[in-house]
């Protein structure tokens, strides 16, 4: 991915990537879900969307 980027940016293009995202511990439908910056995602979270 960061190569991908890294290409892209070469090239004069860019990328947008979201700077948080809507995480949860386990995808179900009554799962707690929390809004997280992307470097501040666990191990042990699911990434179930981009932030707001």
């Amino acid at each position: 991915a960061k190569k991908i980027v890294a290409d892209a940016k070469a090239r004069g293009a860019d990328i947008p990537l979201p700077v948080d995202v809507v995480t949860a511990k386990q995808f179900m439908p009554d799962a707690v879900a929390e809004v997280k910056a992307v470097d501040a995602v666990a191990e042990d979270d699911l990434i179930l969307d981009i932030g707001p």
